[in-house]
């Protein structure tokens, strides 16, 4: 019995963390379209990223499997772990247009 309540506990869980991450996206979405998405601009790879702060992000990747982010306009910029993971995927996903 117990380890059935255990797995309801994990299970609701899940669906509470699932709910928070579509809710973060959605509101992601409000701020910055086509966040998270590799965009070449005159053979630039190029994307937007919202930091933890929800602060606009412009990041340019040279097939030199790095990231610039253009911090001009920003005091400081914050990012989360799944920042530093989405930037692994555009890193990633940029190298496969350079290479290609």
């Amino acid at each position: 019995m117990q380890g059935a309540a255990v797995e309801n506990i994990k299970k609701q869980k899940m669906k509470n963390k699932t709910t928070k991450q579509k809710a973060t996206s959605d509101l992601d979405s409000l701020f910055c379209t086509n966040h998270n998405k590799l965009q070449i601009d005159e053979g630039i790879a190029k994307a937007r990223i919202l930091d933890a702060e929800l602060d606009i992000l412009n990041c340019s990747f040279n097939g030199d499997r790095c990231v610039k982010i253009d911090t001009k306009k920003l005091t400081y910029i914050t990012l989360t772990l799944q920042n530093l993971k989405e930037l692994k995927k555009l890193i990633i996903k940029s190298e496969k247009y350079y290479n290609n």
